[in-house]
């Protein structure tokens, strides 16, 4: 029989009957993006029926032939929400256009009586549409000649639905007697199919489930289950040796390349000692997890029931590391820190991280563990009566959470066990390493084992594949093509190496979301299209978890119990019931504690060596480090350290240089001196790659590159030598520069290219080198081009709207940015803007509450009067400034602004954060530095600060919470969030004659 085909049914499409007519009014009025060409409906079916006859072992059976038409209409219900943006795009057009109004309808010629034309209502113009106009055989053709795109796609799509249809159909009549058996199914007989919903990957293969008149619900995935059978095999052999069995068991009937699961239904939990011994098994299916290089444990994933997780999608088991596929140019110099997260707890998926933007910008997580309580936005379109609009809609995250316990009718987040998690993380821990050789002998017998390779989480593609369907591309064949290669361009933290993104991009022009896998003995990359990597790791799964087994040890148990903690203090509001803060006494009050300068080396030499506790070692001795970063989205989470200034590797580098200067100790300047180096060369290999990634096209002083020749210019002028610092280098670092100064969108101090002219005055002093006056003059002239008047003085939009005060992100910086600029150039209009920006900042300054007011909003011009007294914002960055301006300008405000920001940030500062940006001991620094002209404040910073240390005891943490995490009882190791901040402030305040200041 001669196959049908989409255009001849175009063409031959005839009106609707009467009956047809009234049933799609009905679909429409109920659910109004149920919309779609019924001409491709009839087409579809014919292509299913003449499928079904075709194929004896199907026809022959009437549940097959009702698997095959039950999942068809799975596939049409999927392909009329893909299709429908450009449905709502056409209708616009024709709303837009005034055909849809009752006056047009009224004067066309009807094809056929229409009693709805005289009755139409406002808001019934959609549902005429559906009912009549994209139903009509001219319309139809229009709509297909236009958009050529969906064409190819239903007839694509059509032909994989069919194959998969029949190959379900064909494995299920085989497999008939086995499933009644094993399943103990009564019947056979099919009530309900859900498929098509969800990844699909090879054809459109996806995973199906199937209810029947009597018995459980099965499902169908086209794969084998060899990994959650393995998996279950070795919690067995695990039980055998002594340790306690921690998950349901799954009842599976597995083929080559397809398996049949039952469902498991989610039970709750009869009291909180079983809540306890759910997360205690959670905690040590952890650390099996972590040593069988377990990951995409998320919460879609795994059920919860009684005190039992069920694990029923097993894809990433002994998993390689991947290392060959990251972009050198991004992680070279944290390449042991890169190796450790993805092997390390975080790995499995199954800690809380953070994951999707949410509209607060905390971010909500999707991990195993995760108690999801915040709504994603995810880009939709809707119909809201009167017109369509394509915006973002809530959509609650695995609403249910049944993968988490149910006690009396309440799901149970994990915030109030997390010492339970860690108690059976410590257990099983300990039992693995105790029993390290007969689980090794274990691992080594195990057969061949496919291991599906994750680069980037699958909603990735799957938002570019929705995006696929809107107008632009469907009209366009070559646009459609080229919309795909945004895999090569996107800038994430997962880049695969060009040949990999290729087969990516073949991949989603084949309609399928991208597949590739390894298999746990081999070192080789496939890809579902038949590309193969050879040795694209470095070494097979099978030797990772064996060399993780054979390495398990106190220091390593330590780590990942440390990772664990931090995860959960993050998102969890977790923090440790044995935890010792350190307490601030009252400050600047008349005390008798002598000041002693070895009580603050003592300190920093304590916080040197949590450092170094912590620091990964490479081949080339080369520390790396990993931690508490912010995200792109003001999120937290835990990552390896870049170069930065902020909380990066720049900023650790600045405080060795000063334990350096005071001590004298060689390995403090190597390894400071080291992390300079590599940055600067790394800069220098790759810099076509910085060049034009968005990113790193940020002129800033806080952030790479130029964070790390600042870096390096500081220790130039401490009189250590850098032989890799070349003026060739430096020359290709100003035509970076040079380049990207025109896309600074931040227009600030510490992110923007003000902060770029205090590292070009920097340099301009040691080198006197004249491009840089005229590359100067280019970036000051930019920003004063994007300048905002307001009375007297003037200040810059920031990317969030806002027009701050203070130092980091306002116009305390931006003054002392353009009065470093004047002295530079000698150029009047630059010292005019510095004037300006200060005179804004006054406008903002309230006289009866003496303090600075936060920002101004740019849009509606209202004022945001919250009190802030921090190093970053408010009087510590108005003070910090006043005191810097002081050596290029002075006029009658400035010493009384200097008093006030003083003042306030003696009584009002914070005291029970510690870290620099928004704690204690930024304001101690900027302090400090106003105490080597003032005797008298230098005995009470130095008096005060050493009763602080005297009283602390060893144990002790400083508290270094960054914003936005639920727990602020965290000590970090960055610099401006982190304790290397307060080991350099501890420096500066006892060796102010030895150290070098930031700026």
């Amino acid at each position: 029989m001669t196959t049908h085909t989409l255009e001849s049914a175009i063409e031959e499409a005839n009106v609707l009957s009467a009956e047809e007519k009234q049933q799609i009014a009905k679909m429409a009025k109920a659910q109004n993006y149920y919309c779609f060409m019924y001409a491709f409906n009839k087409w579809c079916f014919e292509q299913v029926n003449q499928r079904i006859n075709e194929v004896t072992a199907i026809k022959t059976s009437p549940e097959a032939v009702k698997l095959f038409q039950l999942s068809t209409q799975n596939f049409l219900v999927k392909f009329r929400e893909l299709i429908f943006p450009v449905i709502a795009f056409e209708f616009n057009l024709l709303k837009q256009a005034g055909e849809l109004t009752v006056d047009a309808l009224k004067e066309e010629e009807p094809k056929q009586e229409n009693p709805q034309k005289e009755g139409l209502k406002k808001g019934e113009e959609f549902v005429y549409f559906l009912q009549y106009i994209s139903n009509d055989s001219e319309w139809i053709a229009y709509f297909f000649m236009k958009y050529p795109v969906l064409v190819h796609i239903i007839e694509k799509a059509t032909t994989f639905m069919l194959d998969f249809n029949q190959q379900l159909g064909q494995r299920f009549v085989e497999d008939q007697e086995t499933l009644r058996q094993d399943f103990n199914l009564r019947s056979l007989a099919v009530t309900s199919v859900d498929s098509f919903d969800g990844d699909f990957h090879n054809g459109w293969q996806t995973t199906a489930k199937i209810q029947f008149k009597e018995g459980p619900t099965l499902f169908y995935k086209p794969r084998n289950a060899q990994n959650e059978l393995f998996f279950q095999a070795f919690n067995d052999f695990c039980t055998s040796l002594g340790a306690s069995s921690t998950i349901g068991r799954l009842c599976i009937v597995s083929r080559e390349n397809y398996c049949w699961m039952q469902e498991v239904l989610p039970a709750p939990v009869r009291n909180k000692e079983e809540v306890a011994q759910f997360f205690w098994n959670q905690g040590s299916n952890l650390a099996t997890f972590y040593f069988l290089g377990g990951s995409d444990l998320i919460a879609d994933n795994l059920m919860a029931r009684q005190s039992l997780p069920y694990y029923f999608d097993l894809e990433v088991l002994l998993k390689p590391t991947i290392t060959e596929g990251l972009e050198r140019y991004l992680y070279e110099a944290q390449h042991e820190s890169i190796k450790f997260i993805d092997k390390s707890v975080l790995g499995v998926n199954l800690l809380p991280q953070y994951g999707f933007v949410t509209k607060d910008f905390q971010g909500v997580s999707n991990a195993g563990l995760s108690l999801s309580q915040k709504s994603l936005p995810q880009l939709m379109v809707s119909f809201d009566g009167d017109s369509f609009k394509r915006d973002t809609q809530p959509i609650r995250l695995n609403e249910t959470n049944v993968h988490l316990p149910l006690l009396d009718g309440v799901r149970v987040g994990v915030e109030a066990y997390v010492d339970e998690v860690i108690a059976g993380f410590k257990a099983k821990y300990l039992f693995m390493q105790q029993h390290q050789h007969q689980l090794i002998a274990y691992i080594q017998k195990v057969a061949t084992q496919k291991v599906r390779v994750l680069y980037r989480p699958s909603y990735v593609y799957g938002k570019l594949f929705s995006e696929s369907f809107q107008p632009k591309y469907l009209s366009d064949p070559q646009q459609w093509q080229a919309l795909f290669n945004y895999l090569h361009e996107a800038d994430d933290d997962l880049r695969e190496n060009k040949v990999v993104i290729d087969a990516g991009v073949k991949q989603m022009q084949d309609l399928d979301i991208p597949f590739f896998y390894t298999y746990h003995n081999s070192r080789h990359l496939y890809a579902q299209d038949g590309l193969v990597v050879e040795n694209f790791f470095t070494q097979t799964g099978q030797q990772d978890t064996i060399e993780k087994l054979q390495q398990a040890s106190s220091q390593d148990l330590a780590r990942q119990v440390q990772l664990i903690e931090l995860s959960f203090a993050i998102h969890e509001n977790y923090q440790d019931k044995n935890i010792q803060i350190v307490r601030t006494p009252p400050l600047f009050e008349q005390t008798s504690q002598p000041a002693d300068s070895g009580l603050f080396l003592k300190e920093a030499l304590h916080i040197e060596q949590k450092l170094a506790n912590k620091a990964l070692i490479d081949e080339k001795q080369v520390p790396s480090y990993w931690g508490v970063a912010q995200t792109p989205n003001s999120t937290w989470a835990i990552k390896p350290r870049h170069w930065g200034i902020f909380d990066g590797l720049d900023g650790i580098s600045l405080f060795y240089l000063n334990l350096y200067l005071v001590t004298g100790k060689a390995s403090f300047k190597t390894t400071g001196e080291r992390f300079l180096q590599i940055g600067v060369q790394q800069f220098e290999q790759y810099t076509s790659f910085y060049q034009n990634l968005d990113s790193f096209n940020r002129v800033s002083l806080f952030n790479y590159p130029v964070s790390t020749f600042y870096l390096a210019e500081m220790f130039m002028a401490s009189g250590i030598s850098l032989d890799f610092l070349t003026n060739q280098t430096i020359e290709t670092l100003l035509d970076w520069i040079e380049y990207n100064y025109q896309f600074d969108k931040d227009f600030d101090l510490l992110s923007g290219g003000a902060g770029t002219l205090l590292y070009l005055y920097k340099l301009y002093q040691r080198t006197q080198n004249q491009r840089i006056i005229r590359l100067a003059t280019k970036i000051g002239d930019y920003l004063l081009k994007h300048a905002q008047p307001l009375g007297q003085g003037h200040y810059w939009q920031s990317i969030y709207g806002k027009a701050f005060t203070g130092w980091s992100h306002g116009s305390a910086g931006m003054a002392y940015a353009f009065f470093v600029l004047h002295e530079l150039t000698k150029e009047t209009r630059f010292r005019v803007a510095a004037q300006k920006s200060l005179a804004f900042e006054r406008q903002m300054y309230d006289p009866e509450k003496q303090y600075w007011y936060y920002f101004l909003w740019h849009e509606s011009q209202t004022i945001e009067k919250m009190e802030n007294h921090y190093w970053a914002y408010g009087s510590g960055g108005v003070l910090l400034s006043r005191i810097l301006i002081k050596r290029f300008f002075q006029d009658e405000q400035i010493n009384q602004e200097i008093e006030v920001a003083k003042r306030n940030i003696i009584n009002k500062g914070p005291r029970v954060n510690h870290n620099y940006s928004s704690g204690l001991f930024g304001n101690l620094d900027t302090l400090n530095l106003l105490a080597q002209e003032d005797e008298s404040l230098k005995q009470s910073l130095l008096s005060s600060v050493a009763q602080l240390l005297h009283q602390k005891n060893t144990p002790e943490i400083w508290v270094c919470a960054p914003v936005g995490a639920k727990n602020n009882v965290m000590e970090l190791d960055g610099f401006f969030s982190g304790i290397c901040g307060i080991g350099n402030t501890l420096l500066n305040l006892a060796f102010a004659d030895q150290t070098t200041p930031l700026f």
